[in-house]
């Protein structure tokens, strides 16, 4: 994302001074900041928070709730960094400095035991899904609802159960084997990496992107016990255990081996990417991550060039919403766009503002639902314009919020990753599936 890169001393407050005298205070962020366009205030701008950073680096503003509050009020969208013409990576800036801000004493967001050693065999997410699974399947969820207990929740828990989608009866790491042959000769041998969100709740984008590899010649390997790819732990300020699961997956998808990892999850797939430059300077680890982050692959990008025998036309009018961690995380723009322009009978439109977030972010709906709803309302009205019944993206985070807009502010649309169309558009999967994003 960033095209510079943050650095400083370790252990010191003042490690990001110098990056942060790399912004010259111009202001052309301002307008590409999707916080401050909803709250033109100062703080609410990446040059506000630069300015907040380089006081706190100087002595001259302590440290303070107000203080973490503001670092953590950033989406971490990249739209600043990509604008700026000093190149200043104030998105990578604002990361590292919740990881110093919680060395220095101050709470983060998150709890370490929530993050710590996260993987797809954890017990702690297999229990909270088979506990979601049946806050959905036993009714309790619809009569919750029916008696108004959900208003004795904070705004934030109400926003964040409305995002839910329906719970799979599996997990998609206990559905599939750990190697899956294609039906005919083998073109190729690919690992797949299956993200936590579509392991546990969007199994469709899973299974389709599966179904697709292996239709299209691939074998495809599994690793059994890979780890969460850190992103969240890293975003919290949680560093060492982001390094931790990052040399897990390392270590493991190296003994898979195949000539690509496959990820169909925006976010997963810029987190693996970053490997690379989490460990250019660890003389163990340094080739290890470079070589694993050159085999990282998102399914857009990995498709692309491919020839698609598609058998099924489809219908309907489609449009593209870009991921944060695509679009800006790794350069993808032109892929998804090529392949859903590519597949029969889909009229494509493209959206005004097509790669400005849609106020997910990971957990933003949780910890701050008033300006994420108000930033997916924008997303949503854009989208409303195109006519599109048909919203493509290819991010799970992604297509819950906008599954969310879908119902709290219209059009009446399906929500789909760009895979699951193609996986329709090849015959493999009914064109009319429903996707579990749609809530």
């Amino acid at each position: 994302m960033p095209r510079g890169k943050a650095s400083g001393a370790k252990g010191d407050k003042r490690w990001n001074y110098r990056a942060c005298q790399n912004c010259f205070r111009c202001g052309l962020c301002l307008m590409f900041c999707p916080t401050y366009r909803e709250e033109f205030t100062q703080t609410s701008s990446p040059r506000g928070r630069l300015n907040i950073l380089r006081a706190w680096s100087e002595g001259k503003l302590p440290p303070s709730s107000n203080l973490i509050e503001q670092v953590y009020r950033c989406l971490g969208c990249g739209a600043c960094t990509t604008i700026c013409p000093s190149g200043t990576p104030a998105a990578e800036l604002i990361l590292e400095a919740r990881e110093f801000l919680k060395r220095g004493g101050i709470p983060a967001a998150s709890r370490r035991h929530l993050l710590d050693n996260l993987n797809l065999d954890s017990k702690r997410l297999h229990w909270a899904s088979f506990l979601l699974r049946l806050y959905h399947t036993l009714g309790v969820r619809d009569l919750a609802r029916s008696l108004g207990l959900l208003r004795l929740l904070p705004k934030s828990l109400r926003e964040a159960e409305s995002l839910l989608p329906p719970m799979p009866a599996r997990a998609l790491s206990d559905l599939l084997p750990r190697v899956l042959p294609p039906p005919g000769q083998v073109k190729g041998r690919v690992s797949y990496f299956i993200g936590c969100v579509n392991n546990f709740v969007l199994i469709d984008v899973g299974l389709a992107t599966v179904k697709v590899l292996n239709h299209l010649g691939y074998e495809v390997m599994i690793p059994p016990g890979m780890g969460c790819c850190g992103m969240p732990a890293r975003t919290y300020g949680e560093t060492e255990i982001a390094e931790g699961l990052a040399k897990h997956n390392i270590g493991l998808f190296e003994q898979a081996g195949g000539e690509a990892i496959i990820a169909d999850c925006a976010s997963c797939g810029h987190s693996l990417k970053q490997y690379a430059q989490i460990f250019e300077d660890d003389p163990l680890w340094a080739e290890p991550a470079a070589s694993f982050s050159s085999k990282v692959k998102d399914i857009n990008e990995f498709l692309a060039p491919l020839e698609l025998p598609f058998a099924t036309p489809l219908a309907g009018v489609v449009t593209y919403h870009d991921p944060c961690h695509l679009v800006r995380g790794q350069n993808l723009k032109a892929a998804p766009r090529q392949l859903l322009k590519s597949v029969t009978g889909l009229h494509w439109v493209e959206m005004a503002e097509s790669d400005w977030c849609c106020g997910n972010a990971g957990s933003y709906l949780l910890t701050h639902p008033d300006l994420s709803l108000a930033i997916l309302r924008r997303k949503m009205n854009n989208i409303r314009a195109t006519g599109a019944n048909l919203i493509a993206t290819s991010c799970p985070a992604c297509l819950m919020q906008l599954g969310l807009g879908v119902k709290r502010f219209g059009p009446e649309a399906r929500v789909v990753h760009p895979v699951q169309l193609l996986a329709q558009a090849l015959g493999l999967i009914p064109s009319q599936e429903k996707s579990h994003a749609k809530v």
